[in-house]
């Protein structure tokens, strides 16, 4: 099968790297994104600060030497090795920077984690027609909005689309198009790999 993947918040920790450097930066314990847009969360009570802030993560999160610091999850990387392993193509659909696929395959090669092709679309571009073109089976992001663009351009997926669950889309889905999956272990049950 042909299986297609979001990286940030679903691969990678990419949430967690933010908490670790506001909490270095900015001496804040922010516990948890409840939106997914920067611009969205309230970081600081004084509004001046809370801005110098978003506009910070704004430019880390497009900045290559700060993604590369994010760290993949163990569970992650173990299950895409399992399904590379058992014959199945991986592809990477990320809003990641347009551009930017040779530095996104050094961090995929850095940790082996598998891949057939990566594919930078930049953030707030639709995903679903490259789903279509790569033909894929099942793809897996963090975003409904993402999935909603996949189901927009192909109908028909062998193994579905599903939503990894985030604190910004814990109350979102579309269950009579999407299934959502919590983990690592609920992705390789789905996928059938759970036994191998």
């Amino acid at each position: 099968m042909k299986l297609g993947f979001d990286l940030d918040d679903v691969v990678v920790d990419t949430a967690g790297t933010i908490r670790r450097y506001l909490k270095k930066v900015y001496d804040l314990d922010y516990s948890g994104f409840i939106n997914y847009d920067f611009i969205e969360n309230k970081f600081h009570l004084d509004e001046d600060i809370n801005k110098k802030i978003i506009l910070d993560l704004i430019n880390k999160a497009s900045n290559n030497v700060f993604i590369s610091k994010v760290k993949p999850s163990k569970e992650a990387v173990d299950c895409l090795r399992k399904l590379k392993k058992s014959g199945h193509s991986i592809h990477y659909i990320t809003a990641r920077k347009i551009g930017d696929e040779y530095e996104t395959a050094l961090f995929l090669r850095r940790y082996h984690i598998p891949f057939d092709s990566i594919h930078n679309v930049g953030h707030g571009n639709e995903k679903g027609a490259l789903g279509r073109v790569l033909n894929l089976d099942f793809f897996l992001d963090d975003l409904e909005s993402n999935l909603e663009s996949m189901f927009k351009y192909k109908k028909r997926w062998r193994k579905g689309l599903a939503l990894f669950t985030q604190p910004w889309n814990a109350n979102t889905i579309d269950a009579s198009r999407f299934t959502r999956l919590d983990n690592w272990i609920q992705v390789s049950r789905h996928l059938g790999i759970h036994r191998r």
